[in-house]
C-alpha cells in the first residue's frame, strides 16, 4: 500500500470516528431537549401527567438510558404510567414524544428538515 493510500485511509478512519462521536452527542442533546420541551409545555398545569407517554427513538435504547428517561419523567412530570418506547429508524436520531394532544418532535430528521427551510 502506497504512502498516499495509507494517509487517505487514516483520514477516512479519523473522519468516521468524528462523525460517530458528533452524532452520538447530537442524539443525546436532542433527547434531553425533547424532554425539557415536554416539561415546558406543561407549565401552569397542576397535578401528575395522566396521559399515556410514547417515546420514539431511532434505535433501541440501553436499559440505563430508558431508566434515566423514566426517572426524569416521574420526577419532573409525575407521570402515572410507564412510558411506551418505540423504534423508528427513519427519524435518524433524537426523540419524538407523543403525550395526549402534545406532539414534540426533536428528531434529527425534523431538525434537518427545519434547517433546509431557512
Amino acid at each position: 500500500m502506497s504512502f498516499l493510500a495509507q494517509v487517505l485511509l487514516a483520514q477516512l478512519v479519523a473522519i468516521s470516528v468524528v462523525v460517530f462521536v458528533l452524532k452520538k452527542v447530537l442524539d443525546n442533546i436532542l433527547i434531553e431537549t425533547a424532554l425539557k420541551q415536554l416539561e415546558w409545555s406543561r407549565r401552569g398545569e397542576q397535578g401528575p401527567l395522566t396521559d399515556a407517554v410514547t417515546l420514539t427513538t431511532h434505535k433501541n435504547l440501553r436499559a440505563s438510558s430508558r431508566a434515566r428517561i423514566v426517572q426524569y419523567l416521574k420526577k419532573h412530570l409525575k407521570i402515572t404510567a410507564d412510558p411506551v418506547f418505540q423504534v423508528d429508524p427513519k427519524i435518524w436520531g433524537g426523540m419524538i414524544i407523543q403525550c395526549g394532544f402534545r406532539h414534540i418532535d426533536f428528531s434529527l430528521r425534523d431538525r434537518l428538515r427545519q434547517a433546509r427551510s431557512w
